[in-house]
């Protein structure tokens, strides 16, 4: 089902990479 254990604000692994993704971004 794409769950992500980890972040518990990230629930599943394609929202964590596209959140991981606009991190990225903002920290550069």
């Amino acid at each position: 089902d794409g769950a992500f254990e980890g972040e518990p604000k990230f629930k599943y692994h394609d929202e964590f990479q596209a959140s991981a993704k606009v991190g990225e971004k903002g920290k550069e």
